[in-house]
């Protein structure tokens, strides 16, 4: 029996097989380097040589995307496949922290439903 996990993408939820769903963040990180590099090569340079680990990482991520202005960050979301564009009746808050977060978001390498029950213990304790 093959185990399944939750992908992680803009799309409706589905259950990919290990090797599948790494594959799939891994292609993200990847379209992210190249979008990048295309788009701003010169201020992005860095973020297209780093490797996967790096750029998954938050911190390393928003290192990196801290050199563009608000223009462009929302340029590089828009690019990536992400929605910019809302009503005026949403009142959410478009500024530069919610394109940033979200940037973060979708390469963000999230724990598998396995990875989560695998960490829970067996037995009751206070916190369960």
């Amino acid at each position: 029996m093959e185990e399944c996990y939750i992908s992680h993408g803009w799309s409706s939820l589905r259950f990919l097989e290990p090797l599948k769903y790494d594959q799939q963040y891994y292609d993200t990180l990847a379209k992210l380097q190249r979008t990048g590099f295309a788009a701003f090569q010169d201020k992005l340079q860095l973020m297209a040589l780093a490797n996967y680990g790096s750029i998954g990482n938050r911190e390393e991520l928003d290192g990196h995307l801290r050199a563009l202005s608000d223009d462009e960050l929302v340029q590089l979301c828009s690019l990536m496949g992400l929605r910019t564009e809302y009503p005026a009746s949403t009142y959410l808050v478009r500024d530069r922290t919610f394109y940033m977060e979200t940037l973060l978001w979708l390469v963000e390498l999230r724990p598998t439903f396995k990875d989560l029950i695998r960490d829970m213990p067996i037995l009751p304790t206070e916190k369960i």
